[in-house]
């Protein structure tokens, strides 16, 4: 038996309709496809992309204080009106603060990655320039190599108690 594809975007209809398949059809494994809005995003990108080398610069020695707690690193984008991205990670020994200058469409946000899976996306795909895309401290960043539309990295933030 194939799979039920179901496409979702996170609303009180599509939990309704999620559950009525699961119903209807217990034999069948769901597979979920996540529908973003993309009008509904903050874009977040330097004039030409994001520059892929100087987010992992920032990056790395955030990543190893953030290794004393917890790995969560933070991106500050456009918080009071300032264009860049602000990486932060503090741990019991030391904290870290690195800017990247960029572009940023919409609202400003503070949202939390692990070290880890920030700097995968960085150092194993080969672009130059990223576009990054939020909606938010709790909804996933989306990166997009710039000139390619075959390739989407998705990666999940982590709720933080500030």
């Amino acid at each position: 038996m194939g799979a039920i594809i179901v496409a979702v975007d996170f609303s009180a209809a599509s939990a309704r309709a999620l559950a009525e398949c699961a119903r209807l059809f217990p034999w069948a494994p769901l597979r979920l496809v996540a529908v973003i809005d993309p009008a509904a995003l903050a874009r977040v990108a330097a004039m030409t992309g994001l520059d892929r080398e100087e987010l992992l610069r920032a990056v790395r020695p955030a990543a190893l204080i953030a290794h004393e707690s917890a790995n969560i690193v933070k991106l500050g984008v456009g918080l009071d009106g300032d264009p860049g991205i602000t990486v932060s990670a503090n741990a019991e020994v030391g904290d870290h603060v690195g800017r990247v200058e960029a572009a940023v469409e919409g609202d400003g946000t503070t949202i939390a990655f692990n070290a880890r899976f920030l700097a995968d996306v960085l150092t194993n795909v080969d672009a130059a320039q990223f576009a990054l895309e939020l909606n938010g401290p709790l909804s996933p960043g989306v990166f997009k190599p710039v000139g390619d539309d075959r390739y989407v990295h998705v990666v999940m933030p982590l709720r933080t108690t500030s």
